[in-house]
């Protein structure tokens, strides 16, 4: 543990200079720790931690506008929300995912109903600031889901996520599923999706994003700026980065992908692309038209007249079906976000010449 968390110090120590030369001011806008990893830290290290990034980062000369946590239920406690109030963070995001003890087990949680309940309880009534928490469908031996979400919206949360189960690959859910042992039903799990997406939307959160549902100003910060494809830094083993870097031809867009634990930890170098015309259209569509608020068609403009023209014809053919809006943004109705994948899957995407651009984004 002591060595991650110093590596995580000493990458932070080198991304600085480099920043700085690309024409960083030296102000972070949002601060996102997640992975679930920050609350298994004994409260000490956390706060040494917080303590170095913080002074490192200029978060304490220029106050972050929002600092989320990613907190685990059976971490949680009085003395940890006192210490991360007093370290400025602003916002927790708990991993609830359900209140089904047997379903958690299946999952391979460490947590319980009693622990959920707990750490909802302490949240609610302890932490003054904002809080996001997460449920699931499609569960093992999920047989309705109105029990979870209105035991969760019992509680008040500004903001909800919710996820639909996917099972990944080489997970003994996984192993399970394949073998018979877990019998999940993905025409259930959509059904109870939208069944809790209708009651959160009733109950007055706005349904701003495919899986997220907040309150007036509960909306997360951080995960605007990703999705609306702003400059993000990653740090920490499989952390992601996209960042512009001045070159000769121009600014372009780079992704960084930091290598897994044991390949970071021993130094090993990330994967690093620049980002082409044609695979920046596909990230703005895909990340941006998850959002009501839909894609700025005016960032498309550094790519392109061929660019816009072509995202302005798929607009209208989809709004002629009745999927989208479009104006100045290119945004998807309700009925279009449900169907999100299955529209890009059909698309038929754009050869788009190489640009020297000034500066994308």
């Amino acid at each position: 543990m002591e060595q991650t968390l110093q590596k995580l110090v000493s990458d932070s120590e080198q991304w600085k200079p480099a920043l700085e030369e690309r024409g960083w001011n030296g102000q972070i806008r949002t601060v996102y720790w997640g992975g679930g990893t920050p609350s298994v830290l004994p409260l000490g290290q956390m706060k040494g931690l917080l303590q170095r990034l913080s002074k490192l980062w200029g978060i304490s000369n220029f106050p972050v506008e929002e600092w989320t946590v990613e907190v685990n239920p059976e971490n949680l406690s009085v003395e940890m929300l006192k210490l991360l109030e007093d370290q400025g963070v602003t916002r927790l995001s708990l991993g609830i995912q359900t209140f089904d003890d047997q379903a958690l087990s299946v999952l391979g949680r460490r947590t319980d109903s009693r622990t959920n309940l707990h750490a909802l309880e302490l949240t609610a009534s302890r932490w003054p600031g904002s809080w996001s928490a997460d449920l699931m469908t499609g569960l093992p031996g999920q047989e309705e889901v109105q029990t979870d979400l209105r035991t969760l919206l019992s509680f008040s949360p500004p903001h909800v996520s919710l996820y639909a189960l996917t099972i990944e690959e080489g997970t003994p859910l996984a192993t399970m599923v394949k073998q018979g042992h877990v019998d999940l039903s993905e025409e259930k799990a959509e059904d109870f999706w939208i069944e809790s997406r209708d009651e959160l939307v009733a109950s007055g959160r706005h349904w701003y994003e495919v899986s997220n549902f907040a309150l007036p100003g509960h909306e997360g910060k951080h995960n605007q700026s990703y999705w609306r494809m702003d400059p993000n830094l990653g740090l920490g083993p499989g952390a992601a980065s996209t960042l512009p870097v001045i070159g000769p031809n121009g600014t372009k867009m780079q992704r960084r992908h930091e290598p897994s634990l044991f390949r970071w930890l021993s130094g090993a170098s990330a994967s690093v692309e620049v980002l082409s015309e044609n695979a920046l259209l596909k990230e703005y569509f895909l990340t941006a038209l998850r959002t009501s608020e839909g894609l700025d068609l005016e960032r498309l403009n550094p790519l392109g007249l061929q660019a816009r023209d072509w995202a302005l014809a798929v607009g209208a053919s989809w709004r002629q079906r009745g999927l989208a809006n479009v104006g100045r943004y290119l945004s998807l109705t309700p009925e279009g976000r449900l169907i999100l994948d299955a529209l890009l899957r059909d698309l038929d995407w754009p050869e788009l010449p190489e640009i020297v651009p000034n500066a994308l984004g």
